[in-house]
């Protein structure tokens, strides 16, 4: 029986990990919103936090980290594994993979450096929360660009393998074909 994933190159292996340690660092940045979360309600400390209403910033931090960060950026390292199929020993558009990383990785930055310093006014949505500051909306943009160029990237490295196309593979381009669609209804719902 043939290995559920082929062998990787080394520089599929980096970008693998590199996805990895983004949905690892996001889960240690959502457990320190956590914690902030936590003094934002305890008396004496939540006088110290910067902001008004520093609890509600904090947990749009942590959702927007445990959720969206997390599974997205977990699905980017499967992403990985399903279509760069490395018999051939070449990645599959690898200044595409890791332009499409890099952007994610700002958008995060951006995204938790106006929620840790209290900035915006936070709108508890279903799903993503946001802070209405540029630097917030500006990471969503970029995270989401990120994500974006990784699920079109995933979507051609399965339309341009051999056939038959493996089961992981086809898993990967039908992630890949819903993040698309969630990212252009996320697109619409802020255009309206």
């Amino acid at each position: 029986m043939p290995p559920l994933f082929p062998p990787l190159s080394l520089q599929a292996h980096r970008l693998l990990y590199a996805w990895l340690w983004l949905a690892v660092a996001s889960l240690v940045g959502a457990g320190v919103f956590a914690g902030l979360v936590a003094m934002a309600r305890t008396p004496i400390i939540q006088d110290l936090l910067p902001g008004g209403d520093y609890f509600r910033r904090a947990l749009v931090g942590h959702v927007i980290l445990a959720v969206v960060v997390w599974f997205l950026a977990f699905q980017g390292g499967l992403w990985v594994l399903a279509v760069d199929d490395q018999r051939r020993g070449v990645m599959h558009y690898a200044p595409t993979a890791w332009i499409g990383f890099w952007a994610a990785v700002l958008g995060v930055v951006s995204l938790i450096v106006p929620a840790i310093l209290g900035w915006g006014e936070p709108v508890l949505a279903n799903y993503i929360p946001v802070l209405t500051h540029p630097w917030f909306l500006s990471g969503l943009l970029l995270f989401g660009a990120g994500m974006g160029l990784a699920a079109v990237r995933t979507l051609w490295a399965v339309y341009r393998t051999a056939r038959p196309v493996t089961f992981i593979a086809y898993g990967a381009g039908i992630t890949a074909g819903l993040v698309l669609v969630s990212l252009f209804c996320f697109l619409l719902a802020a255009l309206s």
